[in-house]
């Protein structure tokens, strides 16, 4: 019998896996694909706790602390895994140059400074915008890159991901859960799903959330020199330099649409975006494009809760799945550890709605 079986391989499932076998706990990890195919390997990998509007100071304290919490977990998965995860800390830049884009950005840094939070008036050299502010503390990670790294963590801890493998229910027996899936039946103390767009597998509970798929599709191009470190998001597009030269472009957002192809006219709005954003990338050479669909919640922000007895959820990141996996698979843990929910995921209740 598993301590911990968790429903889904991506970064999420993951994360909360990681921790629970670094503490010793027997662990399992079944996903119906590969270990992070889905939302993981399309992110850009922004830890975009500032640069990203949160609804509410609760939510905002969070994402800080979910991106402060990768500038030294990141560290933990590269000892216990051997690779890397892409991390770079160079910080981030807000830019606008619509009246009412620049109006926002205003009272964004103007919130985000009376709340402590570090927030400088200062330009990205070369890019062509009106208004700019830079986010020191800001981060990203290479997300397929963390993904591996946690994983390998995962098996060097004794942990087991078995993908290819979809579940068909889950049956709570006693104090015990059955988890059907396509290859037999495993027993387990605890479930954690975390199922992307999938949604709940039979037997299971997300509280009422509904999720809604938002398609977003992406490119990288890669210059001669790399002109600047640190990402710039823009009021339609963001740019997110990678250590190995290139320099993701996205997204695109079309929410209801879960195909995974890239429109022409999509990679023509999004390399017109970035080159007026950016002129010098016009000599770059476009090198890959791709799309992904993220899990959002509607109505609300992202789900953390206790669903049924000994079953837990972790659904709807949208945006932000990259930034709160470690945060959230941590508290997670200590939830199933101690019995208590940990009061930082009070904002993702099943009662909490967008305000």
């Amino acid at each position: 019998m598993y301590d911990l079986l968790v429903i889904g391989g991506g970064i999420q499932g993951l994360s909360a896996a990681w921790h629970a076998a670094q503490s010793g706990a027997d662990v399992l990890v079944v996903e119906k694909g590969t270990a992070a195919g889905g939302a993981t390997k399309a992110a850009a990998g922004m830890l975009g706790a500032q640069t990203e509007r949160h609804a509410g100071e609760a939510l905002q304290r969070a994402a800080v602390s979910a991106r402060d919490y990768w500038k030294t977990w990141a560290a933990e998965i590269e000892r216990t895994s051997g690779k890397s995860t892409g991390l770079r800390l160079h910080g981030a830049y807000r830019t606008a140059s619509s009246p009412e884009c620049i109006h926002e950005l205003r009272s964004a840094a103007v919130e985000q400074k009376a709340l402590g939070l570090e927030v400088q008036s200062r330009f990205p050299d070369g890019a062509d915008v009106k208004e700019s502010v830079f986010f020191p503390q800001e981060a990203q990670v290479d997300a397929i890159q963390a993904a591996a790294a946690i994983a390998q963590g995962i098996k060097n801890a004794g942990g087991e991901i078995r993908e290819k493998t979809t579940v068909r229910a889950a049956v709570l027996s006693g104090d015990v859960w059955q988890v059907e899936t396509e290859s037999g039946i495993y027993q387990s103390r605890y479930v954690l799903q975390a199922p992307g767009i999938s949604g709940a597998v039979k037997g299971t509970s997300l509280s009422g959330a509904v999720l809604e798929p938002v398609k977003g599709e992406c490119l990288a191009v890669r210059p001669a020199v790399q002109p600047f470190k640190e990402t710039i998001v823009d009021e339609h597009i963001y740019l997110v330099p990678k250590a190995d030269g290139r320099i993701i472009i996205g997204a695109t957002e079309t929410p209801g649409d879960e195909t995974l192809d890239v429109h022409a006219g999509a990679a023509a709005q999004l390399l017109s975006r970035a080159v007026a954003l950016y002129p010098a990338l016009a000599d770059a050479a476009l090198i890959q494009h791709w799309a992904g669909v993220r899990p959002r919640r509607r109505g609300g922000p992202p789900l953390v809760a206790e669903t049924k007895p000994g079953l837990f959820t972790t659904i709807g990141h949208y945006r932000n799945g990259i930034l709160y996996a470690g945060w959230t698979g941590r508290l997670l843990t200590r939830w199933m550890d101690t019995g208590s929910r940990p009061e930082e995921l009070a904002p993702f209740s099943p009662e909490e709605v967008t305000k």
